[in-house]
């Protein structure tokens, strides 16, 4: 419960909550992953990225299978411009929407253009449950296509972002 409340107030932007309902966490299930990674979370929002930073590296030792952890550090990397760290974390294979997003965006970042489209490409195949994470690769990709020169795709993909269309590439 004491979670529960810590991250309801990180989100409600009521810091000094959250933080003694994360203690009490913590101090009740001091190997629990979860706590480091809202206390992360938390940070993000304040933009303290670097200690969110250690916070998901904790989280990470705590359960090496925490793939949100994961995705939430490689994004903070890439905010603090180490795009290459991000890329290093995620692979060359993302394994959620979100990883996905922060790849493609890392690439962006380091001007390799046809490899964020590649991973923006390959991300639309898979079943998005969450629309809003298809939208949104959809205005990447448009973006992208549009620093290409490609303004009739650019603007299909901005449409269909719109739309909640299917993707249907040439």
């Amino acid at each position: 419960v004491w979670l529960l409340r810590g991250r309801i107030a990180g989100r409600t932007s009521r810091w000094r909550q959250a933080e003694e309902s994360l203690d009490r966490a913590a101090r009740l299930a001091p190997k629990e992953a979860e706590v480091p990674f809202a206390r992360a979370m938390i940070r993000m929002r304040q933009g303290r990225m670097s200690e969110a930073v250690e916070l998901l590296t904790s989280a990470e030792q705590l359960r090496p299978t925490h793939s949100e952890a994961r995705s939430a550090r490689a994004e903070c990397l890439r905010q603090m411009g180490q795009p290459r760290k991000a890329i290093e974390i995620i692979g060359r294979d993302p394994g959620s929407p979100s990883q996905a997003i922060t790849l493609a965006e890392s690439m962006i970042d380091l001007n390799d253009l046809p490899a964020a489209e590649r991973v923006l490409r390959n991300s639309m195949g898979w079943e998005l449950r969450n629309t809003s994470a298809r939208q949104h690769m959809l205005r990447r990709l448009g973006e992208v296509k549009e620093m290409q020169g490609d303004f009739a795709e650019a603007f299909a993909c901005y449409t269909r972002s719109r739309e909640g269309l299917p993707v249907q590439f040439n």
